[in-house]
């Protein structure tokens, strides 16, 4: 089944860290910013750092699926209900 992480982390519901600011720091390109910011990203993650292979829903898919009143009505992550199958495609929405 496919997979659709769709929007970005709402930095208010995650509590801060700054782990990786000493490490990060002098390394070109990188800053505090979310390094994942679509689907494609959280497959390259889940590929490097978890060795896990997930198939990502299409740009076609993803479209049709944020036009949907069940996706529209869907609270964010980490809410409850924020992960749902819609169109046979495994939906986690992160922002509105």
């Amino acid at each position: 089944m496919p997979i659709a992480i769709i929007g970005r982390p709402d930095k208010e519901k995650y509590p801060s860290t700054n782990v990786a600011d000493k490490v990060i720091q002098n390394i070109t390109g990188a800053n505090r910013n979310l390094m994942a910011s679509d689907s494609k990203h959280y497959q390259s993650i889940f590929s490097n750092y978890l060795n896990m292979k997930i198939k990502i829903a299409s740009n076609e898919q993803i479209e049709a699926i944020q036009e949907t009143e069940e996706f529209q009505n869907m609270p964010t992550y980490p809410e409850e209900e924020s992960i749902a199958v819609i169109n046979e495609v495994l939906v986690i929405k992160l922002s509105d």
